[in-house]
């Protein structure tokens, strides 16, 4: 599933935002974190389920989360004053507030849908008759 908002687009099978003017740099907590609050978006995300998705229940520092919060912001154009896509509930958690359209990745390999075979290879597999060696 890939997901876009605005002039940005969020793909979690290649790990990668895009936005008009190309690829965004991102680091991969960050992105995880981006990706659970839009994957999340209706309804506000408290702190400790964010720890627990994101960071696998370790013990991290408000000031850590504070810090990706706001790095998740400015990777998608966005900032605390404006908090037009990520927008902090103080004492609650966070909640990813953009619009998103919702699209199908194509192409991946893992994905959960595979397109049609377009051609059946007409392969022989019969033994031959006599016996032979493959080294």
């Amino acid at each position: 599933m890939k997901y876009s908002f605005g002039a940005y687009s969020v793909d979690p099978g290649l790990r990668e935002i895009t936005s008009d003017e190309g690829a965004v740099p991102i680091e991969p907590k960050v992105f995880d974190l981006l990706v659970f609050l839009i994957e999340n978006r209706e309804r506000v995300i408290s702190k400790e389920e964010m720890i627990e998705a994101v960071w696998g229940g370790r013990i991290i520092s408000d000031s850590a989360i504070s810090s990706s919060v706001k790095a998740a912001r400015r990777a998608v154009g966005d900032t605390g004053r404006d908090q037009a896509l990520i927008r902090t509930h103080h004492g609650r958690g966070f909640r990813f507030v953009g619009d998103v359209r919702e699209e199908r990745s194509a192409g991946l390999i893992g994905a959960s849908e595979t397109a049609p075979v377009e051609e059946v290879l007409d392969i022989d597999l019969s033994l031959p008759d006599r016996p032979s060696v493959v080294v």
